[in-house]
């Protein structure tokens, strides 16, 4: 079986020659491309502008004519050339160091994300263009930009916010005099109102915004406003004066030739004479509606074919050349696709095969620790068992070798005899000195073992003993001494007491002796 180290290099060499091998077949013929016959619509030849292509197309043209260029798409409603552009003049203006149209550029990006509903974006480059704006006194320009942020707030339903924003603009546009776009300003005031429910407020806003555009002759908002003023008369039921202001704008946008204005203001008038029990005026209406939307349509219809006939009589050649290339690049892209499936199932498998052997190395592994674990576990229990009995062993020599010496003398005490009663004494290893010992222990502590016996906790003679001997703080190398044990074993049974306290919710010996004390009388 291989090692890792090998499957690691053969790796790394399909890597290497794989994209020579891919390179090979790509250059057969010269002046292939890989997957270039690969198209989403087989039927058309979609062609788009990068960025790049954009800015190069209109490199000669100052920030000034790229922002008049982007505006223009932005109206015919090419918002992602409109992008482009306003992107390029971005560039442009960062390049000439030309703050005033940086700041126009600014605003015609966030109009152009607005449209693309990338509204976090537009709100920044509103925000940055008002600052700039600002800074360089462009007052136009600084209330414009804050009537548009107010229609994004206006959108998204935060009213208040867009309030504030608009409030911001009309105080610009009172001060110098900005009449036409002190109106749309209170127009939009006067929607927002409309939104809330606010009917009032509103058509308080679209009599200001009337007053406005007639200070400046601004026929297209004086249209709008009526229109409005129109819609929330109707929904307040003053069929009167919305019959009145649906005229009104009517008759402007026929003067300025608004066709969608005057098409929206028939559907308009048609609602508020039904409303009115008036059918036949609804009728006459709403057929006029009716014929002007479909003269829109069409004439919207001819504008986009001939667009589209325009476009594909451009790429027509194209369009031949590349079905004529398909067959071809198909048959060789085929080829690519079943070298890439072979070699990366082949690549998938020497994976799978490192990985096993990993697995099994690691397992491996784990096996020799574990028994080496579990081996040295054994060699310390038995040194353990030895230690005990060695132990024992002496301790028992040494007493039966002192009680033979005491049988062999005469029967009077001397200090040495008492010193080695006294050494008997604490010895507790047999049952009669346990049974002693306990008796003495109990006049100090008498609740302490009727507790233990009686709690819930399961404990051996052993930890008895050994929590005995932790209660009088009886040091470890003397708890060896009396139990005969060794200290290491001392520690190992303090260690499996603890561990068995803690399974109780008790966190040490100490914590357990605490609340035994908290019961002793």
């Amino acid at each position: 079986m291989l090692d890792n180290y090998k499957i690691k290099i053969i790796i790394i060499g399909l890597f290497v020659l794989f994209p020579v091998f891919v390179f090979i077949i790509l250059n057969n013929d010269g002046d292939s491309t890989f997957f270039s016959s690969i198209e989403k619509d087989d039927t058309k030849l979609k062609v788009q502008e990068t960025y790049e292509d954009v800015c190069q197309k209109y490199f000669n043209n100052n920030v000034n004519v790229l922002n008049n260029l982007a505006v223009e798409e932005w109206e015919q409603e090419n918002y992602e050339l409109a992008l482009s552009i306003g992107k390029c003049a971005y560039t442009r203006a960062l390049l000439e160091n030309n703050q005033i149209e940086f700041a126009k550029t600014l605003n015609i990006l966030g109009l152009i994300y607005w449209r693309l509903e990338n509204n976090k974006d537009a709100m920044d480059a509103y925000t940055e263009s008002a600052k700039l704006a600002n800074k360089l006194n462009l007052h136009k320009l600084q209330g414009l930009t804050y009537t548009n942020q107010a229609l994004i707030l206006k959108e998204q339903r935060h009213y208040t916010k867009a309030l504030l924003f608009n409030q911001k603009a009309i105080e610009i546009f009172k001060t110098y005099k900005y009449y036409r776009e002190l109106g749309i300003a209170y127009n939009n005031n006067g929607q927002i109102y409309k939104n809330q429910g606010k009917i009032n407020e509103a058509e308080h806003n679209y009599i200001k915004a009337i007053n406005s555009y007639k200070e400046q002759e601004y026929k297209d908002g004086l249209s709008a406003t009526f229109y409005n003023l129109a819609d929330i008369n109707a929904k307040t039921n003053n069929k009167n004066d919305a019959i009145k202001f649906g005229h009104l704008s009517l008759k402007i946008a026929k003067e300025v030739n608004r066709d969608v204005r005057v098409k929206d203001t028939y559907l308009k008038l048609s609602e508020i004479y039904e409303q009115s029990n008036r059918l036949d005026s609804a009728i006459f209406y709403f057929k006029k509606y009716n014929d002007l939307n479909n003269k829109i349509l069409i004439t919207n219809q001819s504008k986009i074919l001939a667009k589209s006939q325009a476009e594909m009589s451009a790429k027509i050649k194209d369009l031949q050349i590349h079905n004529l290339e398909k067959n071809k690049e198909l048959t060789k892209n085929r080829i690519i696709i079943i070298s890439i499936s072979i070699y990366l199932a082949f690549l998938l498998g020497l994976i799978f095969v490192l990985r096993y052997t990993s697995r099994i190395k690691l397992k491996s592994k784990e096996v020799t620790l574990r028994l080496k674990a579990s081996n040295e576990i054994l060699d310390m229990k038995q040194h353990e068992l030895k230690s005990y009995i060695l132990d024992l062993t002496k301790k028992n020599e040494i007493i039966s070798n002192l009680q033979n010496v005491i049988n062999n003398r005469d029967s009077s005490v001397s200090k040495k005899n008492i010193e080695i009663a006294k050494l008997s004494k604490k010895r507790i290893l047999t049952f009669q000195d346990w049974v002693v010992f306990k008796e003495k222990f109990e006049t100090i502590y008498p609740v302490f073992f009727s507790y233990i016996n009686e709690n819930k906790i399961q404990f051996t003679e052993g930890e008895i003993r050994l929590m005995v001997l932790l209660k009088l703080k009886i040091t470890s190398a003397e708890m060896g001494s009396i139990l005969g044990i060794s200290p290491q074993s001392v520690r190992v049974s303090k260690m499996r007491l603890k561990k068995k306290l803690i399974s109780h919710n008790f966190d040490s010996i100490e914590n357990f002796f605490s609340f035994v004390s908290n019961v002793d009388p």
